[in-house]
């Protein structure tokens, strides 16, 4: 009977220890299916946004969209975004020394705002392994911390198309591949012209503001400055031999309105310009003297306005397309203290003018050599200021006092 009683309590044993043996397996078979592979619940694309009417919003603009249904997250991610509270923002902004930051909103926000503005949305969904979705999120956050946000802005080689472009190559790594060409065949001033061509006078200040580097040919990666080129480039991309890129999406595309004319275009304004100067010129023993040099000092005093903005815009501040700015040959800053002494019977003054009427013609002719070229549509007002300067180095009245 004892040994009854063992063999019973020895198969009960045996049924526990099996049943717990099984039930553990189980268990943890169970939660290896439960348990999430890192990243699978992430979904990230790049948006590119259309151009807007404000003047910042003219080539349009990127940015990250970060889905995570594990957070419960739809968020996008803006390097676009600057302080208009900032009490100096207009000065830092001229300067160069404006901070943009990473900022961090909804997706619903971001749609309704463009959507508001009538400015098209187009996403790009990135074909990457789950891990490298959790990583490009995890930079993400880590980019959008107080002490990590800011960033000083630069219009070609530091903004929020470049900021993705550095984030994509950085995280990815060299299994990202662009497939571009080293270098285009155009250059940062000629890659504008689109953006521009319905708006000529500011297409003629932003020629008069860029300087020398503008002309040079854009290089590989240079080509991602812009919204529209990084999008070109996405879809070109490849990640470990496969297309990066696996869908792309229009989430809104408003109609499009063209701009309304200018009432006269740059051309014919510097034309109009440019030949009233060569008739006054040539007949201005017509008019007084008090008009003639009142009228002179007003041309040449702006002139010089212009000479010293785009000479501050070089020195003055921290853009780097803006230095180099040839077109300081004929918009002298020294145009300023010419107008003023215009009046005084000096020498110098005829000596300036003839100084000055050679640097202009010198640009006209010789600058299609030079790396910035002369801005077709300031032509024929360049004339009409060199035959200005000639007709008062020629010390034809009313400047016939110089000889004195």
């Amino acid at each position: 009977m004892q040994v009854q009683n063992s063999l019973n309590r020895l198969f009960y044993i045996i049924i526990i220890g099996c049943w717990f043996f099984t039930t553990r397996i189980c268990v943890a078979k169970a939660s290896a299916q439960v348990l999430p592979t890192p990243g699978a619940g992430i979904r990230i694309s790049v948006l590119t946004c259309g151009t807007g009417a404000e003047l910042y919003t003219l080539f349009g603009h990127s940015a990250i969209r970060v889905v995570d249904s594990t957070r419960g997250i739809d968020w996008v991610f803006n390097y676009g975004t600057f302080d208009f509270s900032d009490p100096h923002f207009y000065w830092k902004f001229m300067r160069g020394q404006l901070l943009y930051f990473l900022s961090v909103e909804e997706f619903s926000d971001f749609y309704a705002e463009y959507v508001s503005d009538h400015r098209s949305i187009r996403e790009q969904v990135l074909a990457l392994p789950p891990t490298l979705k959790q990583q490009l999120e995890e930079a993400l956050f880590i980019n959008a911390q107080p002490q990590n946000r800011f960033y000083r802005y630069d219009f070609i080689f530091d903004n929020c198309t470049t900021r993705i472009r550095d984030l994509l190559q950085r995280v990815l790594g060299g299994s990202l591949q662009w497939h571009l060409r080293k270098s285009e065949t155009i250059s940062f001033r000629q890659s504008l012209h689109p953006y521009l061509s319905d708006l000529p006078w500011i297409e003629l200040g932003i020629n008069l503001l860029l300087g020398a580097r503008a002309d040079q040919l854009i290089r590989g990666r240079e080509l991602m400055f812009l919204p529209d080129s990084l999008e070109w480039a996405l879809s070109r991309a490849s990640f470990a031999g496969k297309p990066l890129v696996s869908e792309t999406i229009t989430i809104y595309q408003p109609h499009v309105f063209s701009p309304p004319p200018a009432p006269i275009s740059p051309w014919w304004a510097m034309s109009v310009l440019g030949l009233l100067l060569i008739l006054y010129s040539w007949r201005a023993n017509l008019f007084g003297k008090n008009f003639v040099l009142w009228v002179d000092q007003i041309i040449f005093f702006l002139l010089g306005l212009i000479g010293i903005f785009l000479a501050f815009m070089w020195w003055g501040t921290d853009h780097s397309m803006t230095k180099n700015n040839d077109q300081l040959i004929w918009a002298s800053p020294l145009y300023v203290p010419f107008a003023i002494w215009l009046r005084s019977k000096k020498k110098f003054i005829g000596l300036f003018a003839g100084l000055m009427a050679l640097c202009t013609a010198a640009f006209l002719v010789v600058g299609w050599w030079l790396p910035q070229k002369p801005i077709p549509v300031l032509i024929p007002f360049l004339i009409g200021i060199f035959m200005r300067l000639m007709a008062i180095y020629a010390q034809r009245k009313p400047y016939r006092f110089l000889a004195n």
